[in-house]
């Protein structure tokens, strides 16, 4: 999936600027808290967090931080199956922006990694 420049994701965050510091900080939390036997790594030079069963490791989502927001990227099916309430982010086909000068809906997030979780491949 790529390599990224970065040793640790604690580097890849420490090197976005403050706002998305945060962001990060608090989607890595939420996603640690939702699947506890996370491994993390990187996919496509950003951090990707995984879940190791006894049959395969399954990227379930990765994030990434930019200058105005942090992207989370989940699968493509999960993005459609959230569009309803996806309506106050912007999103495509693979990522959605969270903006940094917005409260980001904690539920959902935790409704999107439990709709990966259940909906592995």
């Amino acid at each position: 999936m790529g390599k990224s420049k970065y040793q640790s994701i604690d580097e890849y965050i420490a090197e976005q600027n403050e706002p998305v510091q945060e962001l990060l900080n608090r989607l890595r939390e939420i996603i640690h808290n939702e699947i506890p036997n996370t491994t993390e790594t990187f996919g496509y030079g950003v951090p990707a967090f995984t879940i190791t069963d006894s049959t395969k490791l399954t990227d379930m989502i990765m994030i990434g931080g930019f200058k105005t927001h942090a992207g989370i990227y989940p699968q493509p099916e999960t993005i459609e199956f959230f569009k309803d309430r996806l309506k106050n982010y912007k999103y495509s086909t693979g990522a959605i922006h969270l903006p940094i000068n917005q409260e980001i809906d904690e539920k959902l997030i935790i409704d999107i990694i439990n709709f990966l979780k259940e909906n592995r491949t």
